[in-house]
């Protein structure tokens, strides 16, 4: 697989479709001891077909009325694996939208720069509404067809080695302002197991979050319940006072 990645890449590159980055090898020290002896690994750098940013003007710091205005999202946008198209402000009337940074489906995106632990959240893009651009602050690309499951790389960038490696890869002056650079980013080690491991691995832990999403809601039914309850009491003991 890793010959057939690299006869791709060295195809699209010949044809200006991805850029030519010579990355250096992989090595025992970018990889954890405990990751699977029968998987190979692979820079992200040498597995993607584009990897762009996008565009911050000054926004108004409300959302959008409906679909046919334009706005930017914001990094909240991104969580660890969710996107959150209702994370957005309004690009003001004035300013010309530049429909080269709207998000779209397939997307993989990736925040460079905000607080520490708000810096290398990564998600994927299954549905979006027109007309949301990127901002300047997410990282966007797009895999080699074939070869890696779009899920699958999401959740690998928000975990494990190759979360590690983007944890290291963090600079900045203060926890409250911290970025990671492109060039680092291609330089993240990513698994390559056959694709039907992927789609298991991803499978298995769509139903962990399904499971924990139906935990975290009767957490919040209880919760709302025990409100409730308190309220009612209240009530009570203030009539039971007249």
């Amino acid at each position: 697989m890793v010959a057939q990645l690299a006869a791709r890449r060295r195809e699209r590159a010949a044809s200006g479709q991805v850029r030519n980055v010579k990355l250096p090898p992989l090595t025992e020290k970018d990889l954890d001891g405990s990751v699977s002896k029968h998987w190979r690994w692979e820079r992200l750098g040498n597995l993607i077909e584009l990897m762009d940013s996008g565009w911050s003007p000054a926004c108004e710091p409300v959302p959008t009325v409906d679909e046919t205005e334009w706005g930017v999202l914001k990094t909240t946008a991104v969580q660890s694996f969710r996107f959150h198209p209702e994370e957005h402000k309004r690009l003001p009337s004035g300013l010309v939208p530049r429909p080269e940074a709207e998000a779209k489906v397939g997307d993989l995106l990736i925040t460079r720069a905000g607080p520490q632990n708000r810096v290398g959240i990564s998600c994927l893009i299954k549905s979006v509404r027109p007309r949301l651009m990127i901002s300047d602050k997410i990282i966007r690309f797009h895999l080699l067809e074939g070869f890696l499951f779009d899920e699958f790389v999401a959740l690998c960038l928000n975990a494990g080695v190759s979360q590690d490696h983007i944890e290291r890869s963090k600079s900045g002056m203060a926890a409250s302002q911290m970025n990671v650079s492109q060039s680092k980013l291609r330089l993240t080690p990513i698994p390559i197991p056959p694709l039907a491991e992927q789609k298991r691995i991803v499978a298995k832990v769509d139903r962990l979050l399904a499971q924990c999403d139906r935990v975290a809601a009767g957490l919040r039914d209880r919760q709302s319940t025990t409100e409730q309850l308190l309220t009612a009491s209240i009530h009570r003991i203030l009539a039971d006072q007249d």
